[in-house]
């Protein structure tokens, strides 16, 4: 669930999420296996990877939210952008959801992204 003071857009198909005054947006990409579970490390080092940037597994943090979603986040800067990734999966389902933002992200953003990324429920 999102704030709501934020507002929503869909551009290509690609869900965001964003307040109109705090210069960041949150999109969520949705895939499922069709064998088999989903590697949230995997997915996760990939997307870093289309980036350029060189992953470590060590600045990765780990948690599992109430649902039993295994969650996995990470963060980086590259041209002058800010960016929050998480990998969230549950069996053969997975979200990558981006943060990304022209300033450094307060730790009320931060509050924030982790309360929306934490009530992710998957349905069956």
């Amino acid at each position: 669930m999102y704030p709501e003071d934020w507002e929503t857009l869909v551009v290509e198909e690609i869900p965001a999420f964003f307040h109109p005054e705090m210069g960041g947006v949150l999109q969520v990409y949705s895939f499922a296996n069709k064998v088999g579970d989903v590697d949230s490390m995997k997915e996760l080092k990939n997307y870093i990877a289309v980036h350029e940037i060189e992953f470590n597994d060590e600045l990765v943090a780990t948690f599992t939210n109430a649902e039993g979603t295994n969650i996995l986040s990470c963060e980086f800067k590259k041209d002058d952008r800010h960016w929050c990734v998480y990998s969230i999966s549950n069996k053969n389902k997975l979200l990558i959801a981006t943060y990304n933002s022209d300033t450094d992200i307060d730790d009320r953003t931060y509050k924030i992204l982790a309360s929306i990324i934490s009530s992710v429920q998957f349905l069956n």
